[in-house]
């Protein structure tokens, strides 16, 4: 399929005189960020978190200045973000993501049901579009040359939104080459878009990068979310009063990591530290790209607890690295679908995508935002083998800016997050 898109943009595997085109620059990084990691998703009405994306912002910006190759030449980075409380009521309070049935056509009956729903596919565009435009102006303010960039129009969909439709969608791919070469980051969201099944779908943000990493095959990507990983059950969600407060880097304050009722044994959880997907095989190669991936856990640690401020507090050093006891596959693992509002699948969605992303052979971070989270995931402070976050010269001073300066500093420390592993046999 990335063929076929590459033909209809006119990147063929050869040039016009029968010999291979020069080398492009691959994408280094996609960041997808998460619709509950950025904006108060749960909120009735629109409700960006400002502190949140502000950090993040920066990261990605910090992340580009330390990519940059020996010319000085910027990394091609691509970002998505999901739409939390902008689009999601809008979506699901107009049947948006049920699909139209024959209703978006000219020839469709006036009545009440499709006036509905062209109003609410037109509000759900709105809501997703002004959520765009607050993330770019938050990306340029942290100085990264971004641009937004709607699906819609480019990009139409099949199966309700489950997969890209190459056939008519020609053009999909073009924007994000075109401004990548351009040394800009394009940003991508989830939206409402045409579908040739259901007339109109809801394309989540986390589909959207599926489909970018199966055509750019990028180093890795990176889910930012409001948790820090996969867990074998649903853990409780970070205080969100604490994580309001800021300092002047939009960095949550804290003074010590306090557990959540860490006297409540039910409350302790397993954090899956890595999973691996199987290779394709040729059939399922063949198969609908939206199936679900089974996958298993390599690496777990277990008696965790989430920290106010969206960490994760492990047990002891020695559960922090061990193989699982139990082996937790997809099937044994508690994903919420979604929440009250989302129409996109929740996390059990973005697990889902996740490991699409990696079974072509693309490493993929899931984590929250914190700086041993998906921060260092962003700026490639993983190591990939250890699990741990690599140490840089600026760790004293970010410390102390975050007020965790410890004794431990220059100690190892563990990667919180999750690992979904690319194929080997597909890496880059």
């Amino acid at each position: 399929r990335a063929c076929a898109l590459l033909q209809r943009h006119g990147m063929s595997a050869v040039n016009d005189a029968g010999s291979p085109p020069p080398p492009r620059r691959g994408v280094e990084l996609v960041v997808k960020l998460g619709g509950a990691a950025i904006t108060h998703k749960d909120s009735a009405v629109e409700s960006l978190d400002e502190p949140a994306l502000r950090s993040v912002a920066e990261t990605i910006a910090t992340a580009i200045e330390e990519l940059r190759d020996a010319e000085g030449r910027p990394p091609k980075v691509i970002v998505v973000h999901g739409a939390g409380s902008f689009g999601h009521q809008h979506a699901k309070a107009y049947g948006v993501a049920r699909g139209g049935a024959g209703a978006l056509n000219e020839l469709a009956p006036e009545d009440d049901v499709n006036r509905r729903l062209r109003l609410g596919f037109a509000k759900t565009r709105n809501a997703v579009c002004r959520l765009n435009s607050l993330v770019v102006s938050a990306l340029v303010d942290a100085g990264v040359n971004a641009v937004g960039v709607s699906p819609f129009g480019a990009w139409s969909t099949r199966g309700g939104g489950q997969t890209l439709n190459v056939e008519t969608s020609p053009n999909a791919m073009a924007v994000a080459i075109k401004t990548t070469d351009a040394g800009l980051v394009p940003v991508f969201h989830g939206d409402a878009v045409f579908d040739v099944d259901t007339d109109v779908a809801i394309l989540s943000g986390d589909v959207v990068v599926r489909e970018l990493c199966a055509f750019f095959k990028p180093k890795r990507a990176v889910f930012v979310t409001d948790v820090p990983g996969i867990f074998d059950k649903p853990p409780p969600k970070p205080k969100r009063a604490r994580l309001g407060v800021a300092n002047e880097e939009g960095l949550p304050v804290h003074t010590k990591k306090k557990r959540l009722s860490v006297d409540d044994e039910t409350k302790k959880l397993t954090l899956i530290r890595e999973v691996r997907v199987d290779e394709k095989t040729k059939e399922e190669t063949a198969a609908n790209d939206a199936e679900d991936v089974s996958w298993r856990a390599s690496r777990v640690a277990e008696g965790v607890t989430v920290t106010d401020d969206g960490g994760v507090a492990f047990a002891d050093a020695a559960t922090v690295f061990t193989s699982p006891a139990t082996v937790f596959t997809s099937a044994d693992v508690e994903l919420p679908t979604s929440s009250a509002v989302d129409v996109t699948g929740g996390i059990a969605g973005k697990m889902r995508e996740a490991a699409s992303v990696a079974r072509l052979g693309v490493d993929v971070y899931v984590s929250s935002r914190l700086p041993d989270g998906a921060a260092a995931a962003i700026r490639g402070r993983v190591a990939r083998d250890a699990l741990e976050v690599v140490p840089d010269e600026n760790d004293d001073e970010n410390d102390a800016a975050r007020e965790r300066v410890t004794k431990t500093t220059k100690k190892k420390r563990p990667w919180m997050g999750t690992l979904v592993r690319g194929v080997e046999s597909r890496r880059r």
